[in-house]
């Protein structure tokens, strides 16, 4: 063997070494890359849990409020029909409130006109009093949350009548 034969055998013999060394530092990464991303995703799962538990105890607990007033008028002693009548007025304004802070609005309805976007018909009365598609009662009061459709009311409307224009 002549010096370069030797040389290069050595040179070759060097990139073999560094190429497995390479190698082996390539694949130590991704499996401490691999269980740096498992353990993220783990984290994320359980922050994400949390966060669901810590919202639907944001919700719940103004209706704690709700309840124990439902309680105290269970457990409370009327003198007549109003004051019954009161209470569940009370109670319903709290429900109120409660949703109008959680951005849930009742839809408008008696007296406006009918968009199918909002309301649904389950009716219509011929009737002069009022115009075409408007609204003539609620049947079942519709809600929209932070301006989106919760669920539609359903109404009847008003219609002229048969061979009118």
């Amino acid at each position: 063997m002549n010096e370069t034969e030797i040389v290069d055998e050595k040179v070759d013999e060097k990139i073999e070494n560094e190429s497995d060394e390479s190698v082996d530092e390539v694949k130590e990464q991704l499996i401490r890359l691999a269980a740096d991303f498992d353990n993220y995703r783990k984290r994320v799962a359980k922050n994400i849990e949390h966060d669901r538990m810590r919202i639907k105890g944001e919700i719940i607990n103004p209706f704690l409020d709700i309840l124990d007033s439902m309680q105290a008028a269970k457990n409370a002693k009327y003198n007549g029909i109003d004051d019954v009548l009161e209470g569940l007025n009370t109670l319903n304004k709290q429900i109120e409130n409660v949703m109008e802070n959680h951005g849930v609005i009742k839809i408008e309805g008696k007296g406006k006109e009918f968009d199918s976007k909002l309301h649904e018909a389950v009716g219509a009365i011929e009737n002069d009093e009022w115009e075409t598609e408007k609204i003539i009662e609620i049947v079942r009061e519709g809600y929209l949350l932070n301006g989106e459709v919760l669920r539609t009311a359903k109404v009847i409307v008003s219609k002229r009548k048969e061979g009118e224009e």
